[in-house]
Protein backbone atom coordinates (compact mmCIF):
# COMPACT_ATOMS: atom_id res chain seq x y z
CA UNK A 1 0.00 0.00 0.00
CA UNK A 2 2.90 2.60 1.05
CA UNK A 3 4.86 1.51 -2.76
CA UNK A 4 1.19 2.25 -4.49
CA UNK A 5 0.63 5.69 -2.27
CA UNK A 6 4.22 6.73 -2.66
CA UNK A 7 4.42 6.17 -6.80
CA UNK A 8 0.82 6.94 -7.81
CA UNK A 9 -1.27 7.84 -5.46
CA UNK A 10 -0.03 11.56 -4.65
CA UNK A 11 -1.75 13.03 -7.22
CA UNK A 12 -4.86 11.62 -6.41
CA UNK A 13 -4.38 12.57 -2.75
CA UNK A 14 -3.55 16.13 -3.80
CA UNK A 15 -6.70 16.40 -5.91
CA UNK A 16 -8.90 15.65 -3.13
CA UNK A 17 -7.09 18.68 -1.61
CA UNK A 18 -7.94 20.60 -3.97
CA UNK A 19 -11.83 19.64 -4.24
CA UNK A 20 -12.03 19.94 -0.81
CA UNK A 21 -12.55 16.06 -0.53
CA UNK A 22 -11.56 14.82 2.78
CA UNK A 23 -12.65 11.12 3.19
CA UNK A 24 -11.37 10.04 6.77
CA UNK A 25 -10.06 6.90 5.55
CA UNK A 26 -7.53 8.58 2.88
CA UNK A 27 -6.58 11.64 4.67
CA UNK A 28 -5.34 9.09 7.34
CA UNK A 29 -3.59 7.04 5.49
CA UNK A 30 -2.08 9.68 3.60
CA UNK A 31 -1.07 10.67 7.11
CA UNK A 32 1.12 7.70 7.02
CA UNK A 33 2.58 7.63 3.93
CA UNK A 34 0.38 4.02 3.89
CA UNK A 35 -1.54 1.21 5.50
CA UNK A 36 -2.64 -2.58 6.22
CA UNK A 37 -6.26 -3.72 6.00
CA UNK A 38 -5.54 -4.73 9.54
CA UNK A 39 -5.23 -0.65 10.95
CA UNK A 40 -8.10 0.55 9.25
CA UNK A 41 -10.52 0.38 12.15
CA UNK A 42 -9.92 2.89 15.24
CA UNK A 43 -8.33 2.15 18.30
CA UNK A 44 -9.52 2.44 21.64
CA UNK A 45 -11.23 5.75 22.18
CA UNK A 46 -9.37 6.63 25.16
CA UNK A 47 -7.60 9.59 24.31
CA UNK A 48 -3.74 9.00 23.39
CA UNK A 49 -0.89 10.08 25.94
CA UNK A 50 0.87 12.89 25.31
CA UNK A 51 3.60 12.69 22.98
CA UNK A 52 7.58 13.62 23.51
CA UNK A 53 8.38 17.12 21.83
CA UNK A 54 10.78 17.52 19.41
CA UNK A 55 14.43 18.84 19.62
CA UNK A 56 16.75 20.65 18.11
CA UNK A 57 19.41 18.97 16.38
CA UNK A 58 22.63 19.19 18.05
CA UNK A 59 25.86 21.56 16.74
CA UNK A 60 28.68 19.91 15.98
CA UNK A 61 31.71 20.97 18.70
CA UNK A 62 29.45 22.05 21.32
CA UNK A 63 28.08 20.04 24.37
CA UNK A 64 24.55 21.68 24.08
CA UNK A 65 22.94 25.10 23.11
CA UNK A 66 24.00 26.67 26.14
CA UNK A 67 27.92 25.75 25.62
CA UNK A 68 27.19 26.79 22.31
CA UNK A 69 25.52 30.33 23.07
CA UNK A 70 28.92 31.25 25.41
CA UNK A 71 31.25 30.50 22.98
CA UNK A 72 29.11 33.58 20.46
CA UNK A 73 28.98 35.62 23.46
CA UNK A 74 32.82 35.47 23.83
CA UNK A 75 33.06 35.93 20.01
CA UNK A 76 30.51 38.96 20.37
CA UNK A 77 32.50 40.70 23.00
CA UNK A 78 35.47 40.29 20.93
CA UNK A 79 34.98 42.30 18.24
CA UNK A 80 33.06 44.91 19.97
CA UNK A 81 35.94 45.44 22.15
CA UNK A 82 39.26 44.18 21.22
CA UNK A 83 41.81 46.35 22.09
CA UNK A 84 40.32 48.38 25.00
CA UNK A 85 38.24 50.96 23.51
CA UNK A 86 40.69 52.08 21.52
CA UNK A 87 40.27 55.70 20.05
CA UNK A 88 39.31 56.80 17.07
CA UNK A 89 42.54 58.74 16.25
CA UNK A 90 42.14 58.53 11.98
CA UNK A 91 39.28 57.47 9.41
CA UNK A 92 41.00 54.14 9.10
CA UNK A 93 40.89 52.69 12.59
CA UNK A 94 37.24 54.09 12.63
CA UNK A 95 36.40 51.92 9.65
CA UNK A 96 37.98 48.75 11.08
CA UNK A 97 35.74 49.81 14.47
CA UNK A 98 32.50 50.00 12.47
CA UNK A 99 33.33 46.57 10.43
CA UNK A 100 34.15 45.04 13.36
CA UNK A 101 30.94 46.16 15.43
CA UNK A 102 28.62 44.81 11.86
CA UNK A 103 30.25 41.98 12.30
CA UNK A 104 29.44 41.30 15.96
CA UNK A 105 25.73 42.60 15.20
CA UNK A 106 25.61 39.85 12.12
CA UNK A 107 26.92 37.07 15.22
CA UNK A 108 23.72 37.73 17.09
CA UNK A 109 21.74 37.87 14.48
CA UNK A 110 22.96 34.73 12.56
CA UNK A 111 24.29 32.30 15.51
CA UNK A 112 23.40 33.99 18.95
CA UNK A 113 19.55 34.78 18.71
CA UNK A 114 19.27 31.32 16.36
CA UNK A 115 18.01 28.39 18.99
CA UNK A 116 15.18 30.92 19.28
CA UNK A 117 14.28 31.53 16.16
CA UNK A 118 14.54 27.84 15.00
CA UNK A 119 11.94 27.03 18.15
CA UNK A 120 9.49 29.26 16.72
CA UNK A 121 9.81 28.12 12.92
CA UNK A 122 8.86 24.70 14.96
CA UNK A 123 6.62 25.88 16.91
CA UNK A 124 8.67 24.54 19.79
CA UNK A 125 8.24 27.86 21.61
CA UNK A 126 7.33 26.25 25.25
CA UNK A 127 9.98 27.37 27.72
CA UNK A 128 11.55 30.25 25.88
CA UNK A 129 13.30 33.26 27.47
CA UNK A 130 11.87 36.08 25.72
CA UNK A 131 13.68 38.36 28.01
CA UNK A 132 16.91 37.08 27.15
CA UNK A 133 16.19 36.92 23.77
CA UNK A 134 14.89 40.98 23.68
CA UNK A 135 17.82 41.26 25.33
CA UNK A 136 20.63 40.54 22.76
CA UNK A 137 18.04 42.17 20.37
CA UNK A 138 18.39 45.73 22.33
CA UNK A 139 22.30 45.12 22.29
CA UNK A 140 21.95 44.93 18.68
CA UNK A 141 19.94 48.36 18.62
CA UNK A 142 22.56 49.68 20.02
CA UNK A 143 25.04 49.00 18.51
CA UNK A 144 23.74 49.66 15.23
CA UNK A 145 22.66 53.22 16.65
CA UNK A 146 26.54 53.69 17.52
CA UNK A 147 27.62 52.69 13.66
CA UNK A 148 24.91 54.62 12.37
CA UNK A 149 26.30 57.85 13.89
CA UNK A 150 30.11 56.78 12.76
CA UNK A 151 28.44 56.10 9.38
CA UNK A 152 26.57 59.24 9.36
CA UNK A 153 30.08 61.29 10.37
CA UNK A 154 32.49 59.51 8.34
CA UNK A 155 35.36 61.69 6.23
CA UNK A 156 35.23 61.38 2.78
CA UNK A 157 37.21 59.04 1.11
CA UNK A 158 38.51 57.67 -1.87
CA UNK A 159 39.58 54.61 -3.69
CA UNK A 160 38.87 51.29 -1.31
CA UNK A 161 38.28 52.98 1.68
CA UNK A 162 35.19 54.53 0.12
CA UNK A 163 34.25 51.51 -1.32
CA UNK A 164 34.33 49.58 2.11
CA UNK A 165 32.04 53.00 3.79
CA UNK A 166 29.81 52.37 0.96
CA UNK A 167 29.78 48.20 1.71
CA UNK A 168 29.00 48.76 5.37
CA UNK A 169 26.14 51.57 4.92
CA UNK A 170 24.53 48.50 3.10
CA UNK A 171 25.28 45.83 5.42
CA UNK A 172 23.94 48.00 7.98
CA UNK A 173 20.76 48.46 6.65
CA UNK A 174 20.63 45.06 6.02
CA UNK A 175 21.16 43.55 9.65
CA UNK A 176 19.14 47.12 10.84
CA UNK A 177 15.98 45.57 8.81
CA UNK A 178 16.87 42.01 10.14
CA UNK A 179 17.13 43.14 13.66
CA UNK A 180 13.65 45.24 13.72
CA UNK A 181 12.14 41.59 12.05
CA UNK A 182 13.27 39.18 14.49
CA UNK A 183 12.54 41.16 17.62
CA UNK A 184 9.05 41.35 16.17
CA UNK A 185 8.89 37.28 15.64
CA UNK A 186 10.52 36.70 19.02
CA UNK A 187 7.60 37.93 21.03
CA UNK A 188 4.62 36.60 22.54
CA UNK A 189 1.19 37.60 21.87
CA UNK A 190 -0.40 39.71 24.66
CA UNK A 191 -3.91 38.94 26.19
CA UNK A 192 -4.99 42.31 26.57
CA UNK A 193 -7.14 43.53 23.65
CA UNK A 194 -4.75 47.10 23.38
CA UNK A 195 -1.63 45.03 23.90
CA UNK A 196 -2.85 42.64 20.95
CA UNK A 197 -3.54 45.71 18.55
CA UNK A 198 0.04 46.97 18.86
CA UNK A 199 1.75 43.80 18.39
CA UNK A 200 -0.11 43.08 15.54
CA UNK A 201 0.74 46.81 14.06
CA UNK A 202 4.45 45.74 15.54
CA UNK A 203 4.07 42.23 13.19
CA UNK A 204 3.11 44.67 9.90
CA UNK A 205 5.72 47.01 10.20
CA UNK A 206 8.86 44.49 10.76
CA UNK A 207 7.19 42.39 7.80
CA UNK A 208 7.40 46.01 5.70
CA UNK A 209 10.99 46.26 6.75
CA UNK A 210 12.00 43.14 5.85
CA UNK A 211 10.26 43.66 1.96
CA UNK A 212 13.01 45.97 1.11
CA UNK A 213 15.37 43.35 1.60
CA UNK A 214 13.84 40.82 -1.13
CA UNK A 215 14.62 43.26 -3.30
CA UNK A 216 18.63 42.57 -2.49
CA UNK A 217 21.04 41.39 -4.83
CA UNK A 218 22.10 38.57 -2.65
CA UNK A 219 19.97 35.14 -2.72
CA UNK A 220 20.61 34.41 0.80
CA UNK A 221 19.61 37.74 2.30
CA UNK A 222 16.39 37.66 -0.08
CA UNK A 223 15.73 33.97 0.84
CA UNK A 224 16.38 34.66 4.76
CA UNK A 225 13.95 37.52 4.76
CA UNK A 226 11.56 36.30 2.44
CA UNK A 227 10.75 33.73 5.48
CA UNK A 228 11.11 36.02 8.23
CA UNK A 229 8.55 38.38 6.44
CA UNK A 230 5.81 35.25 5.65
CA UNK A 231 6.72 34.40 9.56
CA UNK A 232 5.50 38.05 10.29
CA UNK A 233 2.58 37.93 8.35
CA UNK A 234 1.42 34.67 9.60
CA UNK A 235 2.03 36.44 13.41
CA UNK A 236 -0.31 39.41 12.07
CA UNK A 237 -3.74 37.30 11.27
CA UNK A 238 -2.38 37.88 7.70
CA UNK A 239 -1.70 34.60 6.20
CA UNK A 240 -3.23 35.10 2.35
CA UNK A 241 -0.28 37.81 2.46
CA UNK A 242 2.38 35.36 3.04
CA UNK A 243 1.27 32.65 0.26
CA UNK A 244 1.83 35.56 -1.98
CA UNK A 245 5.58 35.45 -1.44
CA UNK A 246 6.42 31.62 -0.56
CA UNK A 247 6.99 29.39 -2.87
CA UNK A 248 5.63 25.99 -3.95
CA UNK A 249 6.03 23.26 -1.53
CA UNK A 250 7.49 20.65 -3.55
CA UNK A 251 9.17 23.11 -5.87
CA UNK A 252 13.37 22.21 -5.74
CA UNK A 253 15.01 24.98 -3.93
CA UNK A 254 18.39 26.35 -4.99
CA UNK A 255 21.15 24.83 -2.47
CA UNK A 256 22.68 28.26 -1.71
CA UNK A 257 19.06 29.41 -0.22
CA UNK A 258 19.12 26.54 2.46
CA UNK A 259 17.92 26.51 4.97
CA UNK A 260 15.52 29.61 4.33
CA UNK A 261 13.75 27.55 1.13
CA UNK A 262 12.65 24.53 2.92
CA UNK A 263 11.73 26.26 5.85
CA UNK A 264 9.84 28.42 3.22
CA UNK A 265 8.64 25.21 2.13
CA UNK A 266 7.40 23.86 4.81
CA UNK A 267 5.75 27.50 6.32
CA UNK A 268 3.86 27.18 2.95
CA UNK A 269 2.05 23.72 4.39
CA UNK A 270 1.52 25.22 7.33
CA UNK A 271 -0.20 28.28 6.30
CA UNK A 272 -2.69 26.25 4.35
CA UNK A 273 -3.57 24.03 7.57
CA UNK A 274 -3.76 27.76 9.20
CA UNK A 275 -6.63 28.54 6.91
CA UNK A 276 -8.33 25.45 7.32
CA UNK A 277 -6.93 23.30 4.42
CA UNK A 278 -5.50 20.29 6.47
CA UNK A 279 -6.41 18.00 3.90
CA UNK A 280 -3.93 19.69 0.96
CA UNK A 281 -1.33 20.67 3.82
CA UNK A 282 -0.88 17.20 4.49
CA UNK A 283 -0.78 15.67 1.16
CA UNK A 284 1.86 18.18 0.28
CA UNK A 285 3.85 17.27 3.61
CA UNK A 286 4.11 13.51 2.48
CA UNK A 287 5.22 14.83 -1.03
CA UNK A 288 8.05 17.43 0.58
CA UNK A 289 9.10 14.36 2.92
CA UNK A 290 9.90 12.50 -0.01
CA UNK A 291 11.94 15.37 -1.74
CA UNK A 292 13.55 17.02 0.16
CA UNK A 293 16.71 14.31 1.08
CA UNK A 294 17.68 15.33 -1.86
CA UNK A 295 17.69 18.90 -1.63
CA UNK A 296 20.43 19.09 0.77
CA UNK A 297 24.09 18.15 0.31
CA UNK A 298 24.44 17.00 3.25
CA UNK A 299 23.00 13.25 4.53
CA UNK A 300 22.08 14.23 7.69
CA UNK A 301 21.04 17.38 6.98
CA UNK A 302 18.65 15.59 4.34
CA UNK A 303 17.32 12.56 6.74
CA UNK A 304 16.58 15.83 9.69
CA UNK A 305 14.91 17.34 6.92
CA UNK A 306 12.46 14.51 6.46
CA UNK A 307 12.25 14.30 10.62
CA UNK A 308 11.21 17.73 10.32
CA UNK A 309 8.33 17.22 7.95
CA UNK A 310 7.02 14.57 10.22
CA UNK A 311 6.76 16.81 12.80
CA UNK A 312 4.92 19.15 10.62
CA UNK A 313 2.64 16.47 9.94
CA UNK A 314 1.91 15.93 13.21
CA UNK A 315 0.90 19.48 13.63
CA UNK A 316 -1.55 19.49 10.84
CA UNK A 317 -3.36 16.20 12.38
CA UNK A 318 -3.50 17.70 15.68
CA UNK A 319 -5.04 21.17 13.82
CA UNK A 320 -7.29 19.15 12.32
CA UNK A 321 -8.71 17.24 15.19
CA UNK A 322 -9.00 19.90 17.29
CA UNK A 323 -11.19 20.64 14.38
CA UNK A 324 -13.54 18.65 14.01
CA UNK A 325 -16.20 17.39 16.09
CA UNK A 326 -15.08 17.02 20.04
CA UNK A 327 -17.71 14.27 20.64
CA UNK A 328 -15.48 11.38 21.77
CA UNK A 329 -17.08 8.79 18.56
CA UNK A 330 -16.07 11.11 16.15
CA UNK A 331 -14.81 8.85 13.90
CA UNK A 332 -12.87 11.28 11.72
CA UNK A 333 -10.91 12.98 15.03
CA UNK A 334 -10.27 9.27 16.39
CA UNK A 335 -8.61 8.54 12.90
CA UNK A 336 -6.42 12.03 12.80
CA UNK A 337 -5.07 11.04 16.56
CA UNK A 338 -4.63 7.21 15.41
CA UNK A 339 -2.43 8.34 12.37
CA UNK A 340 -1.02 10.87 14.21
CA UNK A 341 0.42 8.02 17.31
CA UNK A 342 1.46 5.87 13.61
CA UNK A 343 3.75 8.55 12.10
CA UNK A 344 5.66 9.17 15.72
CA UNK A 345 5.59 5.31 16.26
CA UNK A 346 7.13 4.68 13.01
CA UNK A 347 9.10 7.68 12.11
CA UNK A 348 10.46 9.57 14.84
CA UNK A 349 10.80 7.47 18.08
CA UNK A 350 14.52 6.66 17.66
CA UNK A 351 15.13 10.36 16.52
CA UNK A 352 13.33 13.27 17.52
CA UNK A 353 15.73 15.57 16.21
CA UNK A 354 14.90 18.58 13.89
CA UNK A 355 16.15 20.59 11.59
CA UNK A 356 17.48 23.86 12.50
CA UNK A 357 17.33 27.62 10.53
CA UNK A 358 21.37 27.56 10.78
CA UNK A 359 22.34 30.64 10.37
CA UNK A 360 19.35 32.49 10.95
CA UNK A 361 20.54 35.53 8.91
CA UNK A 362 22.93 34.92 6.07
CA UNK A 363 26.94 36.19 7.18
CA UNK A 364 27.60 39.28 5.35
CA UNK A 365 29.38 41.18 7.49
CA UNK A 366 33.16 40.20 8.37
CA UNK A 367 35.51 42.12 10.83
CA UNK A 368 38.57 44.02 8.72
CA UNK A 369 41.62 41.46 8.83
CA UNK A 370 44.71 42.08 11.20
CA UNK A 371 47.34 43.71 9.53
CA UNK A 372 50.39 41.66 8.82
CA UNK A 373 52.94 42.64 11.52
CA UNK A 374 56.62 43.40 10.03
CA UNK A 375 58.97 40.99 9.61
CA UNK A 376 61.07 40.41 13.00
CA UNK A 377 65.05 41.73 12.65
CA UNK A 378 67.08 37.69 12.12
CA UNK A 379 69.14 36.97 14.89
CA UNK A 380 73.08 37.19 14.38
CA UNK A 381 74.55 33.76 13.30
CA UNK A 382 76.75 32.97 16.08
CA UNK A 383 79.66 30.79 14.37
CA UNK A 384 80.12 27.55 16.24
CA UNK A 385 83.12 27.57 19.02
CA UNK A 386 86.30 25.30 17.21
CA UNK A 387 86.33 21.50 18.87
CA UNK A 388 89.55 21.37 21.10
CA UNK A 389 92.31 19.46 19.24
CA UNK A 390 92.56 16.18 20.82
CA UNK A 391 96.05 16.23 22.93
CA UNK A 392 98.25 13.95 20.73
CA UNK A 393 99.66 10.79 22.29
CA UNK A 394 103.39 11.34 23.47
CA UNK A 395 105.96 8.41 22.30
CA UNK A 396 109.55 8.65 23.22
CA UNK A 397 111.90 10.97 24.41
CA UNK A 398 110.20 14.78 24.43
CA UNK A 399 111.63 16.91 21.54
CA UNK A 400 114.19 19.57 22.26
CA UNK A 401 112.01 23.03 22.59
CA UNK A 402 113.46 25.40 19.94
CA UNK A 403 112.48 29.27 20.13
CA UNK A 404 110.46 30.51 17.76
CA UNK A 405 112.81 33.58 16.45
CA UNK A 406 115.67 30.82 16.63
CA UNK A 407 117.30 30.17 13.64
CA UNK A 408 119.03 26.76 14.82
CA UNK A 409 116.76 23.43 13.89
CA UNK A 410 115.88 21.04 16.71
CA UNK A 411 118.54 18.00 16.91
CA UNK A 412 117.54 14.81 15.50
CA UNK A 413 116.58 12.41 18.19
CA UNK A 414 119.74 10.48 18.66
CA UNK A 415 122.44 13.29 18.70
CA UNK A 416 123.62 16.72 19.20
CA UNK A 417 122.03 19.75 17.14
CA UNK A 418 124.01 20.39 14.42
CA UNK A 419 126.00 23.59 14.94
CA UNK A 420 124.87 26.36 11.91
CA UNK A 421 126.40 26.83 8.91
CA UNK A 422 126.97 30.49 7.94
CA UNK A 423 125.52 31.05 4.58
CA UNK A 424 127.50 32.97 2.01
CA UNK A 425 126.15 36.89 1.43
CA UNK A 426 125.36 35.92 -2.06
CA UNK A 427 122.95 33.48 -0.83
CA UNK A 428 120.84 34.90 1.88
CA UNK A 429 117.93 36.13 1.22
CA UNK A 430 116.61 39.16 0.09
CA UNK A 431 115.28 40.48 4.14
CA UNK A 432 113.73 43.96 3.31
CA UNK A 433 114.33 47.05 5.34
CA UNK A 434 115.73 46.47 8.51
CA UNK A 435 112.51 47.40 10.94
CA UNK A 436 113.56 51.14 12.65
CA UNK A 437 113.55 49.55 15.98
CA UNK A 438 116.50 46.87 14.98
CA UNK A 439 120.24 46.92 15.71
CA UNK A 440 121.75 47.93 12.83
CA UNK A 441 123.36 45.13 11.00
CA UNK A 442 127.45 44.90 10.86
CA UNK A 443 128.53 46.92 7.84
CA UNK A 444 125.25 49.35 7.72
CA UNK A 445 124.87 52.65 9.13
CA UNK A 446 121.73 54.50 10.19
CA UNK A 447 121.84 57.03 7.88
CA UNK A 448 121.58 54.05 5.28
CA UNK A 449 125.02 54.61 3.89
CA UNK A 450 127.43 51.47 3.74
CA UNK A 451 130.16 51.42 6.75
CA UNK A 452 133.97 51.57 5.52
CA UNK A 453 135.83 48.86 6.62
CA UNK A 454 138.66 50.30 9.07
CA UNK A 455 141.88 50.98 7.54
CA UNK A 456 143.56 48.31 9.49
CA UNK A 457 141.59 46.39 7.00
CA UNK A 458 143.41 46.64 4.30
CA UNK A 459 146.36 45.73 2.71
CA UNK A 460 149.12 47.90 0.63
CA UNK A 461 149.69 46.40 -2.54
Amino acid sequence: MESKLRKGGRAFLVLLGLLGVTPPMVAARSATGGGTPETTEPPSPDKPAERPRAMLAPIADYTDDAAYQQAMDEKVRALLDPAGNEPLDDASTQLARVERHLAAVNLMLAYRIEPACSRRLHRLDGGANRDEEQGILRRSREVLDQVGGALDAAPATEGADAERWDTARRHWEILRGFTEGLAAVLVDRPAGEAEAAAFLENARAAASSLSILMEEGDEQVVSAATLWHAVLRGIADDPARAMTVLPLATSTPRRPTLPYAFFQRLLRCRSLSDRGSDDLALALLIEMEDRCADWFAEEEDGKLAQRSVAWAQLGVLDHWSARLNPSPDSTERKWCEFRAAKIFEHRLTEERTVLRVFPAVPIIATPPAAPTPPPAPAEPQVPDAPEPAAPQEVTGEPEEFVPADSDAKPAPADGPAPVPVPTPESDRPDEGPARPDAPPAPGDDRDGEPSVPPDNDLEDD
